[in-house]
């Protein structure tokens, strides 16, 4: 065995004897002491933990975090709103669409229509953000699954 300095140790490998993983385990094993060795490990239960909760939550979308909509509710809150289309129409530029539900405007952004849009008499519920334009109060739709035909 011979030592290169502080801590870091290179083995001899007999590859004819099948020695390889002992001394490369061996090598891991003083080159880190235990509490690095501990530190490790916790380390890599935090990711896990961290990569399984952002799993769940992109699963679970943002409809739990969303309060229903009322005409008190602040701007910039996520809202949620159930309602029936009474009217659709296009804007001038953009592509965008701006939906009345249930006497609401829902403005859905160009980037934002799903596989199929909501017809006129259609029941649908709608997540977004509350926002005022021009004086108006409405719900922006932020992804395109966010309105959905009920």
């Amino acid at each position: 065995m011979l030592h290169l300095g502080h801590r870091i140790y290179v083995n001899t490998v007999n590859i004819s004897n099948c020695r390889c993983l002992s001394a490369l385990q061996l090598t891991f094993e003083r080159m880190l002491v235990r509490q690095e060795r501990v530190a490790l490990a916790l380390l890599g239960i935090v990711i896990a933990i961290l990569a399984v909760s952002a799993f769940l939550l992109e699963a679970s979308g943002r409809d739990p975090f969303a309060v229903q909509y009322n005409p008190g509710t602040p701007e910039g809150t996520l809202v949620h709103y159930e309602g029936v289309v009474e009217s659709i129409s296009g804007t001038r530029a953009g592509g965008h669409t701006i939906l009345i539900v249930s006497g609401l405007k829902v403005f859905v952004p160009a980037a934002c229509t799903g596989e199929r849009a909501p017809r006129i008499g259609e029941r649908v519920s709608v997540t977004g953000k509350v926002q005022s334009y021009q004086g108006e109060r409405e719900i922006l739709v932020l992804a395109a699954g966010d309105v959905k035909v009920t």
